[in-house]
């Protein structure tokens, strides 16, 4: 496994060593897409299931029900891929309502895959390598027939080809997909040592610029980080126009914006490095104006989750944030105290806990939230299932329901996106 911003290379190694040897199916071969139409939440869910071996793709209704139990997988040949899924795949964090869904193959493979929504056919796949394992993270579609896709690893040996710098967003045209030029974010880690990289993760766009959350780790094992930061990138120039450096907030894993548009909110674990679980002192939830870039509260961790925060984040409604919570592992790598969704209210007045893993830590991963339908998914790789986590008329928020998702397949549910 490579090494993964999410921490998932650290908190899903013990899980993928005890699948390699529980003789889980291959992923079969795709059950196609579906025809349903967008609606007010668009069309549904994207959950990806791995056991960080092989990969299997399911689409889902806005109301949990299973669309295509095996959309693409490590298995799926037939539809057109050229390079299989690995293990190490995630999603785009933004969702839209055309034909196409994004799969992104990270590390070490650096492979984006454009399958259509009817039909589960391929329509193609880049590599975003140029000639290093670029670990790519998030793709973002512009309005100008042009994408970012975000780069986690730098290329210490640049220079050998054209855009293979990596720490930054490779510009590219979609249609037919190729490379035209890279967004160099180096500037935005000015005034910290030179051990630390961008380390560029997820991205949002919101009122005409992209937003793209860094995390800020050195090149030595991620053996140290800086602070994390979010940029801002002026899509019309392909250029950096304001950072706002989240101090003391280390480890910062996923945002997500309000219905309203008017916050956001950013997930940070906490420093990771040469841990066996994040500080949960420097982990916290910052709220921050998009548009003015300017902090407007920190929820930390301690505070509200007496964990570290995990890698799933999302609005239910404009006053309350669905959240996860990581677990705490002991040195022989047994969990000590189980992970947990919570739900924060956004002025940190309350917090309650919806629901909590069986045995493990980091399995509860990631959330995805349609405010306008008043209800957010959780992906639970320990039960294998996705719950459903609604807000009544009063603003209380708890487990509604739990469903299976790919039960053909029988891989743990780990990532959501939206289509």
């Amino acid at each position: 496994m490579g090494f993964l911003p999410d921490l998932s290379a650290a908190f899903g190694l013990c899980t993928a060593l005890l699948c390699s040897a529980c003789g889980a199916p291959e992923p079969p071969e795709s059950t196609g897409g579906t025809s349903v139409l967008p609606g007010a939440c668009g069309r549904g869910m994207v959950v990806l299931s791995s056991d960080y071996q092989s990969s299997n793709v399911s689409l889902v209704s806005v109301d949990g029900a299973v669309l295509s139990d095996s959309f693409v997988s490590s298995a799926t040949a037939a539809a057109g891929l050229s390079a299989p899924l690995s293990g190490d795949v995630t999603l785009s964090s933004s969702s839209y309502n055309d034909d196409e869904i994004v799969v992104i193959d990270r590390y070490p493979a650096s492979v984006l895959t454009w399958v259509g929504v009817r039909d589960g056919a391929v329509r193609e796949q880049l590599s975003v390598k140029t000639g290093f394992a670029a670990n790519p993270q998030d793709y973002l579609r512009l309005a100008d027939g042009r994408a970012y896709v975000s780069r986690f690893e730098p290329n210490l040996a640049a220079g050998q080809m054209p855009f293979d710098a990596g720490d930054d967003l490779l510009i590219l045209q979609t249609k037919p997909a190729q490379i035209v030029g890279r967004v160099d974010l180096s500037s935005a880690m000015a005034g910290e040592a030179a051990e630390f990289f961008v380390r560029p993760s997820r991205m949002l766009q919101v009122a005409g610029r992209v937003l793209v959350l860094s995390q800020g780790y050195n090149n030595a094992g991620f053996s140290a980080s800086a602070s994390s930061r979010l940029i801002a990138v002026d899509p019309t120039t392909d250029s950096v126009v304001d950072v706002l450096p989240l101090h003391g907030a280390h480890g910062c894993l996923a945002m997500a914006l309000s219905p309203d548009q008017k916050l956001l909110a950013v997930s940070c674990a906490g420093e990771f490095a040469g841990r066996e679980n994040p500080d949960v002192q420097s982990s916290m939830i910052v709220l921050v104006d998009p548009v003015t870039f300017e902090e407007r509260r920190r929820l930390r961790a301690v505070d509200h989750a007496g964990a570290p925060f995990g890698f799933g984040i999302g609005f239910v409604s404009p006053e309350r944030i669905i959240v996860t919570a990581m677990g705490v592992v002991d040195a022989s790598g047994n969990a000590a105290l189980r992970d947990s969704v919570l739900s924060v209210a956004v002025d940190g007045s309350a917090t309650s806990v919806i629901l909590r893993s069986d045995d493990d830590a980091f399995v509860l991963g990631d959330v995805r939230c349609f405010a306008e339908c008043g209800h957010c998914f959780v992906t639970d790789a320990d039960r294998a299932l996705l719950h459903q986590v609604s807000a009544d008329r009063d603003g209380i928020v708890a487990l509604k329901r739990s469903s299976r998702v790919g039960t053909s397949v029988g891989l743990p549910p780990r990532s959501l996106g939206a289509f």
